[in-house]
């Protein structure tokens, strides 16, 4: 959780009318960063066996670490860490000195060490042992003291909202990625071929979404930067001739801003490599097709009109001077001049030039014979 969420949820349980309770849970679950805050600002903390808590050292996402005033940003961000732990732990009684050594030193400790040193309150094995626990605990909320009676209360599970969900599902590293190339891909086919609507919509939707995610993820300028100058690359390779070379470095840009645009260890921050690979290969080879039909478009020449019948043999179907005459050619009647000479009717003739719509025809190369009709 960012330090935003963080102090959101403090404020809120600091704040609360009504008992709280924060419970690490399932089993393997972990506590950390904005989590041992919330911890300490709930009027009971618990947690499940085989769990952890700590590591809540402040850090700064995107740009460099050893620039000095990031370093200037990160000792204040610890400073004010440290006292309001501390001013979470003296309110609640629990363990300041750990507290503070999460913070400054990013220590951790399983859920035993955390009873033992008075960093939570209870350790259960679900929230029925959780609820038989705490029951007949006095704690101190907004409202004044409280005694906790929750031997035999009534479960309401909250589930979140659709719409939560939705959120949450966004602030994914692989759907942020993906929902970037869905918006770059649809803008371009919506531009390439205007009217088409349908791409242009989904495109613009994507890129709103995507903006969303990232904004929630803390992206790294350069590797977004990257990626889009990949894609222009890739798109120049279809416009000018380079034989493949722009490709090869859009490929390169591609792969470089697709590992860069998410830099941090927090799994969920980060995209999948095996995805970065497929949409890598994907990209690359959808347009080096596109420039490789190009090339070999342009290798086999024209293939309608005039041009294309330029060299086609036929026959004479009458005589033909440097005036007049008719020639079949390619399964086609022709009007047609000669420009060497008389050509006698059945003679093999080639065509050499067109003069508007009449064939400008030459007795065929010895060797090529006429096409039957």
């Amino acid at each position: 959780l960012g330090a935003p969420i963080s102090a959101w949820n403090v404020v809120t349980l600091l704040n609360a009318k009504v008992p709280t309770v924060a419970y690490v849970s399932p089993r393997g679950a972990q506590a950390k960063s904005a989590g041992v805050f919330i911890l300490y600002a709930a009027n009971i903390a618990a947690m499940s066996p085989a769990t952890s808590i700590g590591a809540a050292h402040p850090v700064i996402l995107g740009g460099n670490p050893n620039d000095p005033q990031a370093q200037v940003m990160l000792t204040k961000l610890t400073e004010s860490s440290v006292s309001q732990i501390r001013a979470l732990a003296q309110r609640h009684g629990r363990n300041a000195k750990w507290a503070e050594k999460a913070i400054r030193k990013s220590v951790s400790i399983t859920d035993g060490d955390a009873l033992r040193m008075n960093v939570v309150n209870v350790v259960a094995d679900d929230v029925n042992d959780l609820l038989r626990k705490i029951d007949g605990m006095t704690v101190t909320t907004a409202a004044g003291t409280q005694v906790l009676h929750t031997g035999s209360v009534m479960q309401i599970p909250i589930s979140p909202a659709l719409w939560q969900r939705f959120l949450h599902a966004l602030a994914n590293a692989n759907v942020a990625y993906l929902l970037l190339l869905i918006a770059i891909f649809g803008i371009i086919f919506e531009l390439s071929n205007p009217g088409g609507i349908i791409p242009g919509i989904a495109g613009g939707i994507a890129l709103i979404l995507a903006i969303y995610a990232f904004m929630v993820l803390s992206f790294n300028i350069t590797g977004l930067f990257l990626i889009v100058i990949a894609i222009l690359m890739f798109i120049a390779d279809i416009k000018i001739v380079s034989h493949g070379l722009l490709s090869v470095g859009g490929i390169i840009c591609f792969a470089i801003g697709s590992f860069m645009l998410f830099r941090t260890t927090q799994a969920f921050m980060t995209v999948s490599i095996f995805l970065i690979v497929a949409m890598t290969l994907l990209c690359a080879g959808f347009f080096i097709t596109i420039v490789s039909a190009g090339l070999m478009a342009q290798r086999r020449g024209f293939q309608t009109g005039s041009e294309a019948m330029l060299g086609k043999e036929g026959e004479a179907r009458e005589e033909i001077t440097e005036e007049s005459g008719m020639a079949f050619i390619d399964g086609q009647l022709w009007t047609a001049r000669s420009t060497a000479g008389t050509i006698a009717k059945g003679d093999p003739v080639a065509i050499v030039a067109f003069d508007g719509l009449i064939a400008m025809v030459e007795p065929a190369k010895e060797g090529h014979a006429a096409p039957s009709t």
